[in-house]
């Protein structure tokens, strides 16, 4: 098994769409009007991008 069996492929049209949004992200760290959310969506961006998309969210429920 090598590392491209476990990679993910991206659809051209995604791939626009994330860079897009990265790049408005970045614009408003250039301005110092990125908020706490934004710095977030960049670090996830970033990851899905980089074909390592983070731990899958959880719910615990008490």
């Amino acid at each position: 098994m090598t590392a491209l069996d476990d990679a993910v492929v991206l659809d051209d049209t995604l791939v626009f769409c994330l860079e897009d949004r990265l790049g408005q992200l970045l614009q408003a760290e250039r301005t110092d009007t990125l908020t706490l959310k934004g710095r977030s969506e960049i670090a996830r961006i970033f990851a899905a991008l980089t074909g390592r998309p983070g731990p899958a969210p959880r719910a615990i429920l008490m």
